[in-house]
């Protein structure tokens, strides 16, 4: 790689400019009710201060020179002035506050007056980015560049104009466009700035611009060029710029700084010490320390000696396992990805634990982690573990997600303290500054890929951390090759760890997208599928029977089976709970659960209880469930579960038979994963039957299109032999065609947007979710606590309801849905309290509201209109972000109800048409 001038040696050649302002105290860029304005040069310098901050905890002057080499032609000169363009960004991105209009329009500044001739209004962004290509055009004019170098320099410096024209949008995109008309009336500006321009020669660079792009695509046409390290480099650009001028007007306006490395969320040596020392020495997973003391003792354990089922032997294989991964990662510590493919019970989430303690130990550059998942259950369970077994606290762990609140890292009830704290939490919040972030897939990827400006700001915080992906499978094939094309990317450019999870794990990597670089997977496992997966100890977990599977099954036979199949398990199970029995039965759709139940409940002489979940459900339900069913004190009773899909990866319980209404193969294997668990039971199933079709929900997933020609056979031998390859390598096969396919749109499609640097179509034609979800509020009353001691809400949470008086009832033990919406609305509608303020009650509520929520697909909300809040006239809903679902549709019987959820059968008969909710 080529070593590039640094950034202080950029600023110092280039003080002078930077300085440019330092007399000219007339010109502001914030001002502030309580103190002086703030000039233009201060806040300049501000944010290039930030900028080096910045920058420098997150060691990303490697990053950033690493993009740039590939972009550089491996010509230093070019490279050189491509880091002087990413650094004069920061420099250049608030010059057109020089706007007399900006100066009397946004800062009351009685010092300019109004200018009509100047035709960008206000604006000062667009007058940034053109003094910044002015001055660019005549310094490479200038230079001593060949005429090549200069058109491919001049043609960067258009593109590194983008982030500073955009520093202020909501979005970053390449549509800017510098018309003649405007640009000849802000050329005068270049006096103030003191630019020695002539007025034709840069405009003939504006004029010209088409040309420059041509001999750009000539040049690389015969060349090695690969685009995205240069739309990595400038969403990088853009989520430094952003960030920096954030946290410098953060600074101003409300005395805030950030400076230190835990002020801005990173894993520091002394918090990696920590962290050894829990992981080896904690009583609580006490086989973590006897892994890294006694490592080889486990390599060296013979698989073949470990495959009788047992306790002990299963104990081992958990250790081998975490053995493979610790030597697996300091044997291919060149290697940036890896897989875990391990099976259910195998203790995945402690393996990536181990994981984490290794590369903390190997890789020193490291300072962050990020875990990723498809569902949010996942994230709250893998919180509480990873606080357990890494010593963690709550302000070095946050979650991102829908029903995440607003986190705090310090409390304080003296009133000027509190608003100060809130300030700094709330930036905490938006820069996700702690060293441990537990997000869902949809966040993550928006980061890689997005051009929203507020998801961008993460972007520079993703460089030299450890990434753990959980549960591939959820991810629609449709989507893999892109997924595999920003993880090989990302890995090698930002310096990214990944570790990718699965017990029926998609090896990605094999897919051909036709890298020029191509990245290596390294499996951590080594014969994941052979020792561990077909181990007794986990193959034989559950026995899967595909008996049903010869035709379509009717509700009240299923049910006749279902009954019978648990009377003889609890009967003959010849444990301490004998006679009772934990069974689940899953549904594709909930019409089909509900119609189970009601046949259920006719036929039933034999369950103690019977419990429905679903997507319909809310929150505080779903976790009293999983609480019932998990505590040892309902062990002896005999329990009907009947679900739909939410139960799978993600829903922590552990039933002793199983039904499933087949659908994907990969489905079928989580629902698997919920039985016997603990492997610590005989006899367990798990029933496959027909029912409903999964088509009309799975008809674009590739699994389903390549497993409808698989036999129940087929199905049979890679279930209960774990061998998902044998699925994988059809779909693969699939997504390769495509590919080469001249008449589908494919990942090639998708990559030549990379070319045109279309940030738009990049972010919106990757969709790990083909559909809006919408979020459908029941204003009802909620328990605080949701089973024994567990609590449905957080004490932060709490606070906010006891402030604002939201309880329900006077033993203050209810929270009122009515009060929640009430206090949402009136919040939602206040245009006089402090914006920062406001989003941070906002976020606070968000978390509670969360409670009162559940969330389906946005085309099904328009069936729900009738029984929402909405405007009578217009049709529209008054939603704030939420569907109010009206009170008098709540209720046992009603088109709503706390125990079932959405009642389709009488929404049906209302609306005569039929409904299919999951």
């Amino acid at each position: 790689m080529l070593l590039f001038k640094s950034f202080k040696e950029l600023s110092d050649e280039n003080i002078g400019l930077e300085n440019i302002f330092e007399t000219k105290n007339e010109f502001f860029a914030h001002t502030h009710n309580q103190k002086q304005q703030e000039t233009l040069h201060e806040h300049l310098h501000e944010v290039k201060k930030y900028f080096n901050i910045i920058t420098d905890v997150n060691q990303l002057e490697s990053i950033i020179d690493k993009l740039i080499s590939k972009i550089s032609f491996e010509d230093i000169q070019i490279g050189n002035h491509i880091k002087l363009l990413f650094f004069h960004s920061i420099v250049f991105h608030d010059f057109g506050k020089i706007n007399p209009n900006f100066q009397v329009e946004r800062m009351q500044n009685n010092f300019f007056e109004s200018d009509n001739t100047v035709k960008i209004g206000y604006e000062h962004s667009y007058l940034s980015a053109y003094l910044f290509l002015t001055y660019h055009f005549k310094r490479v004019f200038e230079n001593d560049s060949s005429s090549e170098q200069k058109s491919i320099l001049w043609y960067y410096s258009f593109i590194f104009s983008i982030p500073i024209l955009k520093h202020h949008s909501a979005y970053i995109s390449k549509d800017y466009n510098f018309e003649e008309s405007k640009i000849n009336t802000i050329y005068k500006f270049h006096e103030i700035v003191e630019f020695d321009i002539i007025k034709d020669f840069s405009n003939n660079f504006f004029k010209n611009e088409n040309r420059l792009i041509e001999y750009f695509q000539e040049f690389i046409q015969n060349k090695t060029f690969d685009f995205f390290p240069l739309f990595a480099l400038l969403k990088l650009n853009y989520s430094l710029l952003t960030a920096s001028d954030y946290y410098a007007t953060s600074q101003y306006m409300n005395d805030l700084k950030f400076s230190t490395e835990e002020d801005f969320g990173l894993i520091t040596n002394d918090l990696k010490q920590r962290i050894f020392n829990h992981f080896e020495t904690n009583e609580k997973t006490s086989y973590n320390g006897e892994l890294t003391r006694n490592c080889k003792k486990y390599l060296n354990t013979n698989i073949a000696d470990l495959q009788e089922k047992s306790n002990a032997n299963l104990n081992i294989l958990r250790q081998k396992l975490g053995a493979e991964v610790l030597l697996g990662i300091e044997k291919h510590s060149s290697d940036k990805v890896f897989y875990i493919e391990a099976p259910t019970g195998g203790g995945k989430t402690n393996m990536s634990m181990i994981a984490i303690y290794k590369m903390l130990k190997l890789f020193p550059e490291i300072n962050k982690v990020f875990y990723v998942f498809p569902f949010t259950t996942l994230i709250t369970q893998t919180d509480k573990a990873i606080k357990e077994t890494l010593g963690l606290t709550n302000i070095e762990v946050t979650q991102v997600h829908s029903k995440s609140g607003f986190q705090t890292k310090t409390n304080d009830n003296n009133e000027v303290a509190k608003y100060g704290n809130d300030l700094k939490n709330q930036i905490d919040n938006l820069f996700v500054n702690y060293p441990f972030t537990l997000l869902t897939h949809i966040k993550f990827f928006d980061i890689l890929k997005s051009n929203k400006k507020d998801t961008n700001y993460l972007l520079h915080r993703l460089a030299n951390s450890i990434v753990i992906i959980d549960e591939l499978q959820t991810y629609n094939p449709s989507e893999w090759d892109k997924i595999k094309y920003y993880i090989s990317n990302y890995a090698k450019l930002f310096n990214i760890r990944f570790v990718i999870m699965s017990a029926t794990l998609p090896k990605i990597g094999n897919i051909a997208i036709g890298d020029e670089e191509i990245i290596n997977f390294q499996p951590l496992i080594k014969f994941a599928q052979e020792d561990y997966l077909c181990n007794p100890n986990f193959a034989n977990r559950v026995s899967i029977k595909t008996d049903l599977l010869d035709k379509k099954i009717e509700l009240h036979d299923l049910a006749d089976i279902l009954i019978e199949k648990s009377k003889e398990y609890a009967e003959n199970r010849s444990d301490e709970y004998k006679g009772s029995i934990h069974t689940i039965i899953e549904f594709i759709f909930k019409k089909s659960a509900s119609e189970f139940y009601d046949i259920l409940k006719e036929k039933n002489d034999f369950f103690d209880d019977i419990f429905v979940l679903s997507g319909t459900i809310l929150e505080p339900r779903r976790k009293y469930i999983i609480e019932y069913l998990k505590d040892k004190q309902n062990k002896k009773r005999k329990i009907l579960l009947i679900s739909t899909q939410v139960v799978e990866a993600g829903v922590d319980i552990d039933m002793d038979l199983g039904f499933k209404n087949q659908s994907l193969i990969d489905s079928d294997e989580q629902l698997a994963g919920r039985i016997n668990r603990n492997i610590n039971k005989e006899n367990c199933e798990m029933w496959l039957f027909k029912h409903d079709k999964a088509k009309s929900i799975y008809g674009k997933d590739l699994r389903y299109e390549v497993t409808q020609n698989f036999s129940n056979e087929f199905v049979f031998d890679i279930l209960s032999k774990k061998d998902f390859k044998l699925l994988y390598e059809k779909v693969f096969e699939k997504i390769e065609m495509n590919n080469k396919s001249a008449y589908k749109e494919n990942f090639n499609d998708y990559k030549h947007l990379f070319e045109k640097l279309n940030f738009e179509q990049i972010h919106r034609e990757f969709k790990l979710i083909d559909s809006e979800n919408a979020s459908i509020f029941i204003p009802m009353d909620i328990d605080i606590f949701c089973y024994g001691n567990e609590n449905n809400f957080s004490k932060s949470e709490l606070d906010f309801i006891l402030e604002h008086k939201c309880f329900s009832n006077d033993n203050n033990d209810r929270i009122s849905g009515d009060k929640i919406w009430e206090i949402y609305a009136s919040l939602i509608q206040n245009k006089d309290l402090n914006f920062t303020l406001k989003n941070i009650q906002i976020k606070i509520l968000n978390g509670i509201m969360s409670k009162f929520v559940f969330s389906i697909f946005m085309r099904k909300a328009n069936d729900l209109k009738k029984y929402c809040k909405y405007n009578k006239e217009t049709g529209d809903f008054v939603n704030y972000n939420f569907f109010k679902f009206e009170k008098e549709y709540i209720g046992e019987g009603k088109i709503y109800d706390f125990h079932s959820g959405i009642n389709e059968e009488l929404l049906a008969k209302e609306l005569k048409q039929p409904f299919e909710f999951i």
